[in-house]
């Protein structure tokens, strides 16, 4: 039986309609989904998924809708050719354009982001620019402010170094010529086998000299430190050189040598300065308390061994008090002080006349006021005593031919000023800086004079205690003039400086 054409054309007419407006509706809610967010790649996905199936819908309909005209028209020979195609040509334009669409939303993402980066390229050129000067300036505010650093090429070029190895080694103006760096900064491995350059391009990955160069005819010491400098590939293209200076550590160890050969001295001296007075007493006194078993000795000569042993016994009291004097300066402790009026000159007659009457073969000439306005001050009367008798030891110490001591108090508005002068054969301007150290002797040979080279700092010390001065004036083969002043009046200690003054013609 036949059935009539409108039903089924209808029910296909409709079923297409439906179908078209399923997928379109999905297509609409795919693309609203996708503009929310443009970003997610399963929403792009999903419509055109839901795109394609919209097209396939239509390429459907536009088939079902030419076999209808076909079969209308009694053209059922011709679908009968055409309709084992067309399911094929549905599913290939459903592929193809789901294909087709994938590309293109690719293709315009890939559109988007070079448009992305294209309009923001310069921004980002401007941005990484600045982003590499200020790295650059950070590396070069550090390589400024480190030791000294340079690159020295495999031909023993000067490549490039920081402003610190400049500041030492100064840049050379020229016609740009490249300097070599042996012209650049010389030392005493330039052109030997020990050259760092050398040893490196002999396969040392590390070479560290402790070097000496001259700066401004000033000879300062550097530890140098050298590594290969390598290009990219690893090639060996120089070296890097890194000064580190220590010319004040070895000017401390230097100092610190010193001093141990100093104390050392000190100690050999002072063994011998304690052991003289020592014997003398430890003889005299023997000779004192047995005189029958020498033969007797007459009354006089004993008062003698007595006077010896006195002096002796004097001389130890004052290496002694020298050492206690010492100890309290090296713990920062002030030398005790008793204060109390005193009349200077009284002092200086009583001080001179003592070593006057000791040294009998030495002249001594005793300048001071005859009528003074105020002879008396406040001071320490045993300090001050000390001070003059080491001041007056030292000069008759270091009197050779000329045996003259001259000693000249004055007195001035708010002080006393003092001065012991000498003919004996005085100091070089490098001794006169170190007179006042702890333990310094201008002459520590096995001939030269007795002395622990304590007295001179004690004296700086108790003038300062004072608030007063102390001054040097000495030429060698000239003599040597002391000049201490003292205020009249109480005043703060002075900072210990050495008041060396040049050296001129007495």
């Amino acid at each position: 039986m036949n059935l009539p054409w409108s039903p089924v054309i209808i029910a296909d007419v409709v079923g297409s309609s439906l179908m078209l407006l399923l997928s379109g509706l999905c297509a609409e809610t795919a693309w609203r989904l996708t503009r929310n967010r443009p970003d997610n790649v399963f929403r792009s996905y999903l419509f055109l998924f839901t795109l394609a199936i919209l097209l396939f819908a239509i390429s459907r309909s536009f088939g079902h809708l030419i076999k209808h005209i076909l079969l209308l028209n009694d053209m059922a020979h011709a679908w009968s050719h055409i309709s084992p195609f067309s399911g094929a040509v549905n599913t290939a334009t459903f592929i193809i354009i789901f294909a087709l669409g994938i590309s293109f939303q690719r293709f315009q993402k890939s559109q988007g982001e070079i448009e992305y980066y294209k309009n923001n390229l310069e921004e980002r050129v401007e941005t990484r620019t600045r982003q590499l000067e200020t790295s650059k300036n950070v590396l070069q505010n550090i390589l400024d402010n480190t030791n000294p650093i340079n690159i020295t090429s495999v031909d023993f070029d000067l490549v490039k170094a920081n402003e610190a190895y400049y500041t030492i080694w100064p840049r050379r103006s020229g016609d740009g010529t490249v300097l070599k760096c042996y012209e650049s900064r010389p030392g005493e491995h330039c052109h030997t086998d020990q050259c760092p350059l050398e040893l490196i391009m002999s396969g040392s990955e590390k070479v560290t000299q402790e070097v000496s160069k001259t700066i401004d005819d000033v000879v300062r010491h550097f530890i140098v430190t050298a590594r290969p400098f390598r290009d990219i590939d690893g090639i060996l293209v120089g070296m890097v050189e890194n000064f580190q200076e220590i010319t004040l550590r070895k000017k401390a160890e230097t100092a610190l040598k010193q001093m141990d050969r100093i104390k050392s001295e000190f100690i050999s001296t002072a063994a011998h300065e304690l052991n003289t007075p020592i014997c003398s007493i430890m003889g005299y006194a023997e000779l004192l308390s047995d005189p029958e078993k020498f033969g007797g000795f007459p009354e006089e000569q004993k008062q003698n061994f007595a006077r010896e042993i006195h002096d002796n016994g004097e001389a130890l009291g004052r290496i002694i008090e020298d050492l206690l004097d010492v100890s309290r300066i090296e713990r920062n402790v002030p030398l005790p002080m008793n204060r109390e009026s005193t009349d200077v000159t009284e002092l200086i007659r009583k001080k001179v006349g003592s070593y006057a009457f000791q040294h009998p073969e030495i002249d001594f000439h005793l300048d001071l006021p005859d009528r003074p306005a105020e002879p008396k001050i406040s001071i320490d009367r045993h300090r001050i005593n000390q001070v003059l008798e080491n001041l007056l030891s030292n000069a008759v110490k270091y009197s050779t031919e000329v045996r003259e001591i001259f000693v000249v108090g004055h007195e001035n508005a708010d002080s006393w000023e003092v001065s012991i002068r000498d003919q004996g054969i005085g100091m070089t301007p490098e001794q006169i800086d170190k007179v006042f150290d702890k333990f310094y002797r201008a002459d520590a040979s096995d001939t030269a004079t007795k002395g622990l080279g304590l007295g001179m700092s004690v004296v700086k010390q108790v003038i300062d205690a004072h608030g007063g001065k102390i001054s040097i004036t000495s030429s060698p083969d000239n003599g040597t003039s002391v000049t201490f002043v003292l205020p009249r009046h109480d005043q703060p200690p002075g900072r210990v400086n050495n008041l060396a003054t040049k050296d001129k013609t007495e």
